[in-house]
């Protein structure tokens, strides 16, 4: 009788631990997608300001150019399953503070995205910001973009130039919409 209770047990508990849960990483590109559908939505200009070689500059740029340019720095979709492998999550909470950060990061070399971190709002699971530090490159010229979004407001764009390991230039842009 105890061998069947006991092996009636293992039966049931067996296929419980094979099942392994699967990832559920931030749905980054749906919320990117809305924050440039609201951007689109808002009766604002889009000021670009920009500084390479001390040379500074300032324009409106058009709100389908700031998609279009944001959709390709940008373009990591953690839903897909290459990026749920490629990707390692770390999720920390800070009550101090009223923070939740979330970070996804690889060692793949082929993700040109190395590291993606949201800071999140636990009362209302709002993202507050989020950074990317993004690797590309053309040629013998490598670049490295440092990207900070802060959501409703704007964004900073630090891309700095490497040539044999050495910084060549460095350009600063940052877009702005806030109508705070």
């Amino acid at each position: 009788m105890k061998v069947n209770f006991l092996l009636l047990v293992l039966i049931t508990l067996f296929p419980a631990c094979q099942t392994e849960k699967e990832k559920e990483y931030f749905p980054f590109q749906t919320f990117l997608q809305q924050e440039l559908n609201q951007i689109d939505s808002l009766p604002v200009a889009i000021f670009k300001y920009s500084k390479r070689n001390d040379k500074t500059d300032t324009v409106i740029i058009e709100k389908k150019k700031f998609r279009e340019i944001t959709s390709a720095l940008l373009n990591i979709d953690l839903l897909n399953k290459d990026n749920l492998d490629a990707y390692t999550e770390l999720v920390l909470e800070d009550t101090d503070i009223d923070n939740i950060n979330i970070s996804y990061t690889t060692d793949n070399k082929k993700a040109p995205i190395k590291q993606l971190q949201l800071n999140i709002n636990p009362g209302t699971s709002l993202v507050k910001n989020f950074y990317v530090e993004r690797m590309d490159q053309i040629n013998d010229l490598n670049i490295l973009r440092k990207i900070l979004w802060t959501s409703q407001k704007g964004v900073t764009i630090i891309s700095l130039y490497y040539q044999d390991n050495k910084l060549k230039e460095q350009l600063t842009e940052k877009y702005s919409w806030s109508i705070q």
